[in-house]
């Protein structure tokens, strides 16, 4: 996952990290890149997310690592 948070913060340098009681995440506001869409799916430790637009929140994607706690979440289109 530290490869793949690296080559996404190429991306998008200003990306912030939020620590919660379960995980790590890195949040973005760039939709995802190709390049880290594509690293992310060939890493097998690596879950792919999405969630639906709520009243407080934007329809998300990423990826997780659930063994190290660590996730990256990206805005998708609606």
């Amino acid at each position: 996952m530290s490869e793949l948070i690296a080559l996404a913060r190429r991306f998008e340098p200003s990306a912030a990290c939020h620590d919660f009681s379960s995980v790590k995440a890195w949040w973005f506001e760039q939709p995802m890149p190709e390049a880290v869409r594509s690293a992310g799916s060939a890493e097998s430790s690596l879950r792919y997310f999405t969630t639906q637009q709520t009243p407080h929140n934007r329809p998300d994607e990423g990826f997780v690592d659930d063994a190290a706690k660590v996730a990256i979440s990206y805005p998708r289109a609606l």
